[in-house]
């Protein structure tokens, strides 16, 4: 089995679709033989903390299946709102998702664009 960590901080809700591409791939991910961990940061913590429509199923989907859904503190108090988190949604410190992520067998970053990158 691989423990595999999806890291998260393009935004969920935006025009852009690469935020919540990157969670519903890190669903799919969990029908092989993988343990898939979730690590939202940036504006991605928006997904676990009351997002509605397409992404509520994804974040829905990972909790069905089990997987594990970190987000970094420090973004929910910059992007989110620490009283919707879900409840199958563990909050870390920026630096445990970074630990945990090291920890991991394969890491799939879904990284900030830089500003001025097309």
């Amino acid at each position: 089995m691989k423990n595999v960590f999806v890291w998260v901080e393009r935004d969920v809700e935006g025009e852009d679709v690469s935020g919540r591409e990157a969670v519903r791939m890190a669903v799919g991910l969990t029908l092989g033989d993988n343990q898939v961990t979730v690590g939202l940061a940036g504006p991605a913590v928006r997904a676990a903390c009351g997002a509605q429509g397409e992404i509520r199923r994804y974040m829905d989907g990972l909790k069905l299946v089990k997987a594990r859904v970190l987000v970094a503190r420090e973004s929910v108090e910059q992007w989110g709102d620490a009283g919707a988190v879900q409840n199958n949604v563990e909050v870390v410190s920026e630096e445990e998702l970074e630990r945990r992520a090291a920890g991991c067998d394969i890491v799939i970053p879904f990284r900030a664009q830089a500003q001025g990158a097309e």
